[in-house]
């Protein structure tokens, strides 16, 4: 004789459900964290006149570091960058390409590679661009002025989608000198 009796199986109990909702919680999760857009660099303000800030530049972030003045007027900024990063890996075929570590004042043999960050910048250059994208300066020393709240970003200028073989970051030295 057979029992007709049905057996719960574990994904019908109480403990069963509460584990297959927790499991489908956890998937969406780590789908959200997958997807959602990384945030940008915390933004650096400016100090008051005289008072120097220190920022580091990461070769590998194409969005850059932020800054913005917070004061209530315009202001001109100085910098300063020291250091060296690797924008051309010494792997990369090719004799004339800038490879190894380069300064922030770049290479400027490919000045006019329009698929760069700030094309007409020398490669590897430490670039300064606004919101906008507009680039404003660029090198290992220069100054430039930001109107109260305007916001800046320190890059490496590399072609557009050769960011991931960078190395290394620059430290650049920021005063107000107003």
């Amino acid at each position: 004789m057979s029992d007709n009796t049905s057996q719960s199986g574990f994904w019908t109990t109480m403990p069963g459900i509460l584990t297959g909702i927790a499991g489908v919680l956890g998937g969406i999760l780590a789908i959200v964290q997958v997807f959602k857009p990384q945030p940008l660099q915390p933004t650096t303000q400016v100090s008051p006149s005289g008072q120097e800030r220190i920022i580091e530049v990461d070769s590998k972030s194409i969005a850059g570091t932020a800054f913005t003045n917070l004061e209530d007027k315009p202001v001109r900024i100085k910098f300063q960058a020291q250091g060296k990063w690797s924008i051309i890996p010494t792997n990369v075929d090719g004799d004339n390409l800038p490879k190894g570590l380069i300064s922030a004042n770049g290479s400027g043999e490919f000045a006019a590679n329009p698929d760069k960050l700030c094309p007409g910048f020398a490669l590897g250059a430490l670039v300064v661009r606004t919101k906008q994208g507009e680039c404003i300066t660029s090198g290992a020393n220069s100054n430039f002025d930001l109107t109260s709240g305007q916001t800046v970003y320190f890059s490496a200028n590399d072609v557009k989608s050769l960011y991931e073989d960078n190395d290394g970051s620059i430290k650049v030295y920021l005063s107000n000198v107003n």
